[in-house]
């Protein structure tokens, strides 16, 4: 299933395809600051809807524009149709003047036709003509020349009927000179009179012409006025936008400094849950982009929040905040455990989600029951472990009498006596062996650091465990290269080292299921290490510049990650059927925060645990 590899410091399992070696860590804490601010001020700036100068701007610019374009559309749809009427009227003015000249040239030489027998026509067809020109005439539009006319044709006519009378009366033939006189007379007034006409109707088109001119000049000054208007509007408002940006950048920056100085994580989301805002905490917590999350889905940007798709819709139904105490999150290969708050947006249909890590305030909290009930424990135990002393001595004292008492007897009955005893005093051994281990808890040994040399701390403890280990454990260590000296107290580090060694060793052999092949490796290391940002974000109490790490790992029967996370707890055991006190691992554990330092611990069932004692360089 896996194969151990070493190097210097560092224990790990090469694992096969397929069977991903998930890390499980009780020690794994990111210190929060929860912060106290209120949503919705800062979102009052991201979506409230408000009528800025810019738009009551960009209104008027616009039905401005829009004022300047329609009257330039309809002063070129007026011209259009003032054109074609003075073109109309041009064309109509000229084909009533001419018709008025045919016709009356007409009228003369059709009855001269007649007079002179070239035509059987009758004056009946030249008084047509004549009353067609009458007809024109009141549409030439002026009474005074359609006067003039009239009585100049009313003349012509009354000429041609006196020359006609005498041409048809031989009595008359004399004066039928002086009638040709008089009707040529007329007949020339008469034209001298139509032939104002031209002259009238070009003098209305030329008036009308004038009149689309002043029309079409008043319309032209009133665009250029608008556009001029709007064009300083614009120009009011590109100077007046450029100010308001400035500070809009301004602003912004602080908003954005504002937001990502916030310890905590806050998103905004639409009602499609469109993500709008992610600010700098949420990028470094889940490590998305601020590019890549904003415009996202919030359920496909952050799966692990989909399970609280229904508060998400109940906040935004009911108007109401949400909280979510306690929720647990995996964040890369490690559980957090955070508070989640979800408040509607006011005036807007969106939620604020405000997530706080408070993983290092659960770990705190747990420190300390822990420490209360240890604390309860040790002053129990003081009286337990006094009590049980008393009757292990008289008990010892009991046997002892009874073993002399049949010392010197061979009977075959004195002989399973003498094996009933050995067995009582077996039993005996091992319950007051139990007794010194839980006496451990009660002693508060004062801490006393001085220079110390690990690499020798580390043989010393290995080698009178070594002696004890199965012969089936192979021990292999890696230790510094060099000096490995730190300030810590050697008497309380050969405890934890004491510790680690005895549980590795019981994951090889007692602790394995029957019919399994006991024995295994135990690798043991030291290494220093550095700690940078990186480094923190996987070990987040590594606080200090430097640290010594031992590491003891084993390739026994490993743990589920929910027992790694009990395992510090006072008198919890994974070793019930062998006698274990499970107080072991409390005393490492507080013996390394005595040292400003932790132990982490990863494991894998049916693969092995790896524990790791972080100890300060100096303490």
């Amino acid at each position: 299933m896996f194969t151990l590899t070493m190097r210097p410091g560092l224990y790990k399992w090469k694992k096969q395809k397929n069977t991903p070696f998930e890390k499980q860590s009780s020690r794994c804490i990111i210190p929060k600051t929860k912060s106290n601010f209120s949503p919705n001020k800062i979102m009052a700036q991201v979506s409230k809807p408000k009528k800025t100068f810019e738009e009551q701007t960009i209104s008027r610019s616009f039905k401005l524009l829009t004022a300047a374009f329609t009257a330039i559309v309809l002063m070129s749809i007026l011209s259009y149709y003032i054109n074609i009427w003075i073109g109309e009227y041009q064309a109509s003015s000229q084909n009533l003047s001419e018709r008025i000249r045919s016709r009356t040239i007409n009228s003369n030489l059709l009855f001269v036709e007649i007079t002179t027998g070239a035509s059987d026509k009758d004056l009946n067809e030249v008084w047509i003509l004549i009353e067609g020109i009458q007809g024109d005439l009141t549409a030439i539009g002026n009474a005074d020349i359609e006067s003039q006319v009239n009585d100049k044709l009313m003349a012509f006519k009354g000429c041609m009927l006196e020359l006609h009378g005498v041409m048809s009366d031989a009595a008359k033939k004399k004066d039928e000179t002086q009638r040709q006189s008089d009707y040529y007379k007329a007949y020339s007034e008469l034209n001298e009179v139509t032939s104002k006409i031209d002259p009238h109707l070009k003098k209305i088109a030329e008036d009308k012409i004038s009149m689309m001119k002043v029309v079409y000049i008043f319309m032209s000054l009133f665009v250029i006025v608008l556009l001029g208007f709007a064009g300083w509007e614009v120009k009011k408002f590109v100077s007046l936008i450029s100010i308001m940006e400035e500070s809009n950048r301004e602003n912004n920056r602080i908003l954005a400094v504002a937001l990502n100085s916030i310890n905590s994580i806050l998103i905004f989301a639409d009602a499609d849950q469109k993500i709008i805002l992610w600010n700098g905490y949420a990028e470094k917590y889940f490590g998305v982009p601020v590019s890549k999350a904003t415009g996202g889905i919030l359920s496909e940007v952050l799966p692990i929040l989909s399970r609280y798709n229904t508060d998400y819709h109940k906040v935004l139904q009911l108007q109401a905040t949400e909280e979510i105490n306690s929720a647990k999150f995996a964040v890369g290969e490690m559980e957090r455990i955070v508070n989640i708050r979800m408040i509607p947006t006011p005036g807007s249909s969106g939620v604020v989600i405000i997530i706080d890590d408070v993983t290092d305030a659960e770990t705190s909290r747990k420190q300390v029951d822990k420490a209360q009930k240890l604390e309860t424990v040790r002053n129990m135990m003081k009286s337990l472990v006094s009590d049980f002393n008393g009757i292990f001595a008289q008990l010892s004292r009991t046997i002892g009498v009874l073993e002399g008492s049949v010392e010197d007897q061979d009977s075959e009955e004195t002989t399973e006596i003498r094996k009933s005893f050995e067995s009582i005093r077996n039993t005996y051994e091992k319950v007051h062996d139990k007794v010194r281990k839980l006496a451990y808890i009660t002693k508060e040994k004062e801490f006393i650091p001085s220079k110390i040399e690990l690499n020798t701390v580390i043989n010393k403890a290995l080698d009178v465990c070594q002696d004890l280990f199965d012969k089936d454990i192979q021990v292999n260590r890696t230790l510094y290269d060099v000096k490995a000296y730190t300030v810590a107290d050697a008497e309380l580090l050969e405890i934890v080292l004491f510790n680690m060694f005895e549980n590795a060793a019981d994951a090889l052999t007692i602790m394995k299921p029957e019919g399994q092949p006991k024995g295994g490796i135990i690798e043991i290391s030291l290494e220093k290490i550095f700690p940078d940002r990186n480094y923190r974000q996987i070990h987040p109490l590594a606080m200090a510049s430097s640290y010594w790490v031992i590491n003891v790992a084993d390739n026994g029967v490993g743990m589920e990650a929910e027992i790694c996370a009990q395992i510090f707890d006072p008198f919890f055991t994974t070793k019930g059927d062998f006698g274990a006190a499970g107080v072991g691992l409390t005393v490492a554990d507080e013996i390394a925060r005595k040292h400003r330092g932790f132990i982490e611990v990863y494991s894998v069932p049916e693969q092995g645990t790896s524990f790791s004692v972080f100890i300060p360089e100096t303490v």
